[in-house]
């Protein structure tokens, strides 16, 4: 098959092509498979059949076929080719290192069960931090979900009575620790490799990033990467804006310099220039990761629903570290504070979460 890197800027013709398992080269049905123009703007989808294939009729305009594996499962290749041909293969797998995430749509928890960090807990014995709430609840939506489905819903009080600086902390933050199998985050290493972060969610309407008259932000993800407890590096997503309810993206891809504890390099979140308005009240999905950690050339791609926000290169993901060891955690912060607020009553629903080794489905 040729995977052509030099095609003209649009193709009109058919396309069609095989998802196949990377552990045995068995079809993979329920693969989403979308073509783009050479620009990256999407032209339509559709989905592997029980034998892995998928095909896209003549006449639709695009030269650009990205694969986007199942909830559990992430590319085996580079998820994403330029053709001038009539085939494009695809291969999909099972992360070598265990999925650690959550979806909730198909769980059944109570209230108390996601307020106790469930699933989270008995999965992860004694590597868990929970924290807050504060004026918040974090609670069981049997029908929040995108489909009708559980969601883990936060909820804010009004905190407008509150004056500046009196921040809220409302989230469930999971602290997977090496050496507890089998989320062991020493084997593999990840130092030349890469991680994302899939996340589902969606704000209550004309969400607040803040109180009014205050400074605006709300930090709505971060993976970290902890030794002991000091925070080596951290992969995140800040909310906030001119406007009280503006999505404004403030990525939080940041890292300290080799030692025991948090010196050197600061951490310090990094304006993405991207402000989506209001986009609340909608169910999104977000993916975010870098590649070649520790190197000292990682590269960070953001997107939402599929479309590129934001790239850096040239970060400097976990500088200077071998081989990740036993007092290693990733701490999966689902939020953390918001600052100077809210200023009314307010929700956020999660349907899912998931780090992965590496791409999964951008949708």
């Amino acid at each position: 098959m040729s995977r052509a890197r030099c095609a003209p800027s649009s193709v009109s013709s058919s396309v069609s092509g095989t998802v196949t398992n990377a552990s045995g080269g068995a079809g993979v049905s329920g693969v989403t498979v979308e073509r783009l123009t050479s620009g990256l703007v999407s032209i339509e989808t559709t989905t592997t059949n029980g034998s892995g294939n998928y095909s896209f009729a003549t006449g639709t305009v695009g030269n650009v076929i990205r694969s986007h594996p199942p909830a559990t499962m992430c590319i085996a290749d580079a998820g994403e080719f330029t053709f001038s041909g009539s085939a494009v293969n695809f291969s999909v797998q099972t992360p070598a290192v265990p999925w650690m995430g959550v979806d909730y749509t198909g769980l059944s928890l109570n209230s108390t069960d996601i307020a106790l960090g469930k699933p989270w807990v008995g999965v992860v014995t004694n590597s868990r931090s929970l924290n807050g709430p504060a004026s918040g609840t974090v609670v069981a939506d049997a029908t929040g979900g995108p489909t009708g489905s559980l969601a883990m819903r936060y909820n804010w009080a009004d905190r407008s009575a509150q004056n500046c600086f009196s921040e809220d902390n409302t989230f469930i933050n999971p602290r997977i620790a090496g050496g507890n199998p089998p989320f062991d985050v020493d084997t593999p290493a990840l130092v030349g490799g890469e991680i994302w972060i899939r996340c589902r969610d969606k704000y209550s309407l004309n969400f607040h990033m803040g109180k009014a008259g205050c400074t605006i932000s709300y930090k709505a993800f971060a993976l970290e990467f902890d030794v002991a407890g000091n925070v080596r590096s951290r992969l995140g997503l800040y909310l906030g804006g001119g406007a009280i309810t503006d999505f404004a993206l403030v990525a939080d891809w940041s890292s300290v310099t080799a030692g025991g504890s948090q010196q050197g390099t600061p951490l310090s979140p990094v304006s993405t220039g991207v402000n989506l308005g209001n986009v609340s009240d909608q169910w999104a999905t977000w993916c975010w990761g870098v590649t070649n950690i520790g190197l000292g050339n990682s590269v960070a791609k953001l997107y939402r629903n599929g479309l590129l926000l934001y790239t850096t290169p040239n970060l400097d993901i976990l500088p200077g570290e071998g081989a990740f060891g036993g007092a290693w955690a990733y701490v999966i912060k689902l939020g953390t504070n918001i600052n100077n607020g809210p200023d009314q009553v307010q929700s956020r629903w999660f349907s899912e979460f998931g780090m992965y080794p590496t791409r999964p489905s951008l949708f």
